[in-house]
């Protein structure tokens, strides 16, 4: 019906790369801007994203015009694969069966730092590595769509991937990336379960394995395979996530199972005294009582409080427990998430308690 070239705003149905898969229109992500009125779409087997106009009636989409972008049901903007446009092009392929295209801050305004900025999980590298990606889509010069060059090398502001090389860290499929509070990505790798989260100087933070095979808990230390765990995404919430309101957040234990031979063992070390220690209330709404296991009474010890959000110790001083009971004033505990630890020269106790604002 045209050429595919000149029509850039248009599908081209006879685009195959994968053999006829019956599939061929997948859809794996979605996500709807508020201020663009617009709703991207990741289409693996394209390997683009799509953008669409969400302001149309369903008479103008039909069609290619109208809506706030002029185009109608047309396409706003594509990006990630030349060859789906039959473009005589220098411009690279830069997605490959990606999965949670997502804007990064769907309601900044123009003129703020993330304005038009997606993030993405970029699956099927062909080196055999997945990597997360943050693009610019929109050209700061212009104000509008990069339109001129569908793979535009300037639309890629970051590249995100394990800072060791983790074989874990490759997933062919699912998957997940998302920018947190304190600047730090969060990353699932869903094929293996394997989420880890990295600072903007790709230091590791901390992994973890889904502890699940086929839906099922399991011990802690299992030897997982491919797919035992496949996990589709995962996202941290912040405290003050509105679905949370009303609802009973304290910890309910461990997802691992363990017997009495096993160590309980975290990804930076062991843990000891953990069931005789306790802050309560939990989520903390005033004083804070800390109990302490018996073998650190009369010791000298280390209070050391993490704050989860930024990684950072929040709160740290040196006492003497003269009992087990000690009331503490709430101000010790950062606004949400944190790690309370308690260390003498015989062991140490962690336990999680959150504060809220």
């Amino acid at each position: 019906f045209g050429d595919v070239k000149e029509s850039r705003h248009k599908i081209d149905i006879n685009y195959d790369e994968h053999d006829g898969h019956p599939d061929w229109l997948h859809i794996n992500s979605i996500d709807y801007n508020e201020v663009l009125d617009q709703i991207v779409l990741s289409v693996p087997y394209f390997n683009e994203l799509w953008v669409i106009d969400h302001s149309t009636t369903t008479e103008e989409a039909a069609t290619g015009q109208g809506g706030n972008s002029g185009l109608g049901g047309d396409l706003v903007y594509r990006w990630g694969n030349p060859k789906t446009t039959d473009m005589n092009s220098s411009a690279e392929q830069r997605l490959y069966f990606q999965h949670d295209i997502h804007w990064v801050d769907p309601y900044a305004e123009e003129g703020s730092a993330d304005f038009g900025k997606m993030l993405i999980y970029n699956n099927r590298l062909p080196n055999e590595t997945s990597e997360g990606m943050l693009i610019n889509t929109i050209n700061p010069e212009t104000g509008s769509y990069y339109l001129d060059d569908l793979a535009a090398d300037d639309a890629v502001i970051e590249t995100y991937q394990h800072p060791n090389n983790s074989s874990l860290s490759y997933s062919t499929g699912l998957s997940s990336i998302q920018r947190l509070n304190n600047g730090n990505i969060l990353t699932l790798a869903g094929r293996w379960g394997y989420a880890y989260e990295i600072t903007s100087d790709n230091s590791l933070v901390w992994e973890y394995r889904i502890p699940f095979n086929a839906g099922k808990v399991v011990p802690q230390g299992t030897d997982l395979g491919l797919n035992n765990n496949i996990t589709f995404r995962m996202k941290r919430y912040p405290i003050d996530y509105g679905a949370f309101e009303g609802k009973d957040l304290s910890p309910q234990g461990l997802l691992e199972e363990f017997d009495d031979s096993d160590e309980v063992v975290t990804s930076i070390e062991k843990q000891n005294f953990s069931d005789s220690f306790d802050v309560y209330p939990n989520p903390a709404n005033g004083r804070v009582t800390l109990k302490i296991p018996s073998g650190f009474v009369n010791n000298a010890l280390t209070l050391e409080i993490i704050d989860v959000g930024t990684s950072k110790t929040f709160y740290m001083t040196d006492m003497v427990a003269n009992q087990e009971i000690i009331t503490l004033e709430e101000s010790i505990l950062a606004v949400g998430l944190n790690l309370v630890k308690i260390t003498n020269e015989t062991g140490f106790a962690i336990k999680k308690v959150i504060r809220l604002d």
